[in-house]
């Protein structure tokens, strides 16, 4: 896959997926242009984006791995939609060490599925022990999401603690935004 040249050149805070090859038309499946989007966003302490009211198709789980004295993952859905087609959690947020201090954090945007769509939170990363993941007051880890799917969990949280989630609807009909 080759990338924008731009991206290297960025004077912006802000990259797209689409940058990275997403297209959110539903059908085609992003979850290689969104995961490589994500790790860039956190390697250069980027913000990340999905353009506007599309719908990002995915298949496995996004990894998110959180990090201790960094800009952690800050994703504006923009109000996208992201589809989850197998029985899984659309991003799971992992500690990438023990005791971790910030969060992610997630906004705008629809998570639909079939099943366990949302988001997995403070999973095992490398086998630690007992990883934990605090929030750091830079605001909700959760903003304005809704997750959409016919049964299943909408939110799993694990050995985290101190942050904050704001306007998080959970609905259980399906609704994908349209």
């Amino acid at each position: 896959m080759t990338f924008n040249s731009n991206i290297t050149q960025r004077v912006s805070s802000w990259i797209s997926v689409e940058e990275f090859g997403a297209v959110g038309d539903g059908l085609v499946n992003d979850e290689f242009a969104i995961q490589e989007a994500i790790n860039y966003a956190i390697t250069y302490r980027l913000k990340l984006y999905l353009g506007s009211g599309k719908n990002f198709r995915i298949t496995k789980p996004m990894l998110v791995p959180v990090y201790t004295g960094q800009n952690n993952l800050y994703l504006d859905g923009n109000g996208s939609t992201i589809t989850m087609t197998s029985a899984d959690f659309a991003f799971k947020i992992i500690a990438a060490q023990d005791d971790v201090r910030g969060i992610p954090q997630f906004r705008n945007m629809v998570i639909a599925g079939s099943s366990a769509s949302g988001f997995d939170v403070g999973q095992n990363f490398d086998n630690m022990a007992t990883p934990k993941m605090y929030g750091d007051g830079r605001g909700p880890m959760f903003y304005n999401i809704l997750t959409s799917q016919l049964g299943g969990i909408a939110l799993r949280i694990q050995n985290a603690a101190h942050f904050d989630v704001d306007k998080f609807i959970a609905r259980t009909d399906n609704y994908t935004g349209d």
